[in-house]
């Protein structure tokens, strides 16, 4: 027997929903594929689509007279169960929203996902922006792209190890940037945005090497493994195809990291983007291949 307590959310709940229903009519939207249409326009832009769809909410809610914080987490919940659905008809995999999360969580998600790799693989960390993020997960990717200097880039640091959930947001960055490119480049915006996201990938032991003169933390993949095990692309790049990754998670919303960054960037580095936003080297570090 459903209690008066009971009833009475219920009858709540179908008032707020009705109010929800006008006030996402009268912004245009008729159907949660309209949502779905205005959040993938938002990504499509350059922003967070996450970002852009709890804005969004707020706007309805304040339209509709609501001030329950729970109908907008289940709303919410309901639309980024949405996204991901529809993402997994574009990309290998989704980019799990992992902002927020606390320093213990990081380390047991990592955990579970050391578990199921194999004797002869290690697991690494590739740190990059959402967007190359997106590239690299797309159905018709070739996967991560070994750049021009000559390797794939990874550090065998996770978030959980530069502190993410522990520290703010702006340490974690600063750190993890001191860690894979030295603290000479804490001061360039496209360091900050190559923490955006991390793919999580399990690569052949054998395939790693130290990167030459940085941390202990770098590996890469060398350019002529890519071209030994899977050969040139038709683009003329060489290609480590995204099976390698395990998964994939949002470190912060779109574009936010840069503007953390700029009171630590000087004239001269707004003006020295970088190469968008992959993992790069330190600087004057370069890398000569074997002929």
């Amino acid at each position: 027997m459903i209690s008066s307590a009971d009833a009475a959310e219920k009858t709540i709940q179908r008032q707020a929903l009705g109010q929800y229903a006008e006030a996402f009519v009268s912004m245009g939207l008729k159907s949660p594929h309209d949502v779905i249409d205005t959040l993938l326009k938002a990504r499509n832009r350059g922003q967070d689509q996450y970002a852009a769809l709890s804005g969004l909410l707020r706007q309805i809610q304040q339209r509709a007279g609501i001030s329950n914080s729970k109908h907008r987490k289940a709303l919410e919940d309901a639309f980024k169960k949405l996204l991901d659905d529809g993402d997994k008809e574009v990309f290998v995999m989704s980019i799990t929203h992992s902002v927020g999360w606390t320093n213990s969580k990081w380390r047991t998600t990592v955990e579970k996902i050391a578990e199921d790799i194999k004797d002869d693989e290690t697991l690494v960390f590739h740190y990059t922006s959402l967007k190359n993020a997106r590239l690299i997960l797309e159905k018709d990717s070739s996967g991560l792209r070994c750049r021009p200097d000559g390797g794939i880039y990874f550090s065998t640091s996770s978030p959980h190890d530069y502190g993410m959930g522990q520290f703010t947001r702006t340490q974690f960055t600063r750190t993890a940037i001191t860690d894979c490119y030295g603290a000479n480049r804490i001061k360039d915006g496209w360091a900050w945005a190559n923490f955006e996201a991390v793919l999580i990938c399990r690569i052949k032991t054998k395939m790693l090497v130290s990167v030459p003169g940085a941390n202990k933390t770098a590996m890469m993949v060398e350019q002529p493994i890519l071209k030994q095990m899977y050969g040139q692309h038709e683009d003329g790049s060489f290609y480590l195809g995204s099976d390698a990754i395990a998964r994939a998670y949002q470190l912060d919303d779109e574009g936010t990291a840069r503007k953390k960054a700029d009171k630590h960037i000087d004239e001269k580095g707004r003006q020295r983007r970088g190469s968008q936003g992959e993992f790069l080297l330190p600087e004057g570090l370069t890398l000569k291949l074997p002929k």
